[in-house]
């Protein structure tokens, strides 16, 4: 049996996942360019709907960039820092985060997974 299959009550099943690099907002620009609430709010709007956001992901990001727009030390350092660190997961479809697969993984490689 293959290390990335597993085997239950006799049955195989082949345990693959998928990677990929995927455009993300550039956040950090949309908002240091947006000349107001508004229009910062339209601009994250459309560069998601191009990027196929789901509609909950779309307000999400909206309202997070709206947080960031209204911050007193808007474009520091620091403020690069929490932005980078506010989108640095990216959760796939499945709901799982890249870290989480890795996981799975790891324990199927090191046996120790148990079914």
């Amino acid at each position: 049996m293959a290390k990335d299959m597993l085997k239950i009550d006799g049955a195989e099943y082949a345990f693959s996942t998928w990677f990929t690099a995927v455009d993300e907002l550039n956040l950090v620009n949309i908002i240091l360019n947006a000349k107001s609430e508004n229009e910062l709010a339209k601009e994250v709007f459309w560069q998601c709907l191009f990027l196929d956001y789901p509609e909950e992901e779309i307000n999400e990001k909206i309202e997070g960039s709206i947080k960031y727009y209204r911050a007193k030390d808007k474009g520091e350092i620091n403020w690069r820092m929490k932005i980078a660190n506010g989108i640095a997961e990216t959760v796939f479809e499945a709901g799982m985060k890249e870290d989480q697969a890795q996981k799975i993984l790891n324990a199927i490689d090191n046996n120790e997974i148990e079914i």
